[in-house]
């Protein structure tokens, strides 16, 4: 693993139930998450979440959903890694030195990779994370070919 957090960081960084939410098969008690695991499954919840989808929170989520039928060239993933790094900027508070890239998969032209390179604020350690982001052009076209 990395560099050992102390326990001031660790409490910093949270340390909560696990998500999604998982049960240890050894002692059935729901699984736990702590530190950067924290920072990861925060990062992954607000891209998840439609904005508006919570009703007491409507701010809370990204526009990542508006992209499924969108194309994926240069100037759509540029905009989709500005919403993304806006949405993640402004609800997570414990990450500072954000930079997010959208590329293209190699094996899967469908594919959106949403990289994802952050510092931790309290420890500086560095964290990253690739978000799988999956398009449906091929359907947009399809539409088009119906009229």
């Amino acid at each position: 693993m990395g560099p050992e957090l102390l326990e001031d960081e660790k409490s910093f960084l949270g340390c909560g139930m696990k998500f999604p939410p998982a049960v240890d098969s050894r002692t059935g008690r729901f699984e736990l998450s702590d530190a950067d695991d924290k920072v990861k499954e925060s990062i992954s919840l607000i891209l998840n979440t439609y904005k508006g989808e919570r009703l007491m929170l409507p701010l809370f989520g990204s526009e990542l959903h508006n992209y499924v039928f969108a194309s994926t060239d240069s100037t759509t993933r540029n905009l989709m890694a500005h919403s993304i790094k806006k949405s993640i900027t402004w609800h997570e508070k414990r990450i500072t030195d954000l930079d997010v890239s959208v590329t293209v998969d190699a094996q899967k032209s469908e594919c959106l990779n949403i990289n994802i390179n952050y510092v931790v604020t309290q420890s500086n350690l560095q964290g990253n994370m690739v978000f799988p982001f999956y398009i449906q052009e091929g359907m947009k076209e399809n539409a088009d070919e119906d009229k």
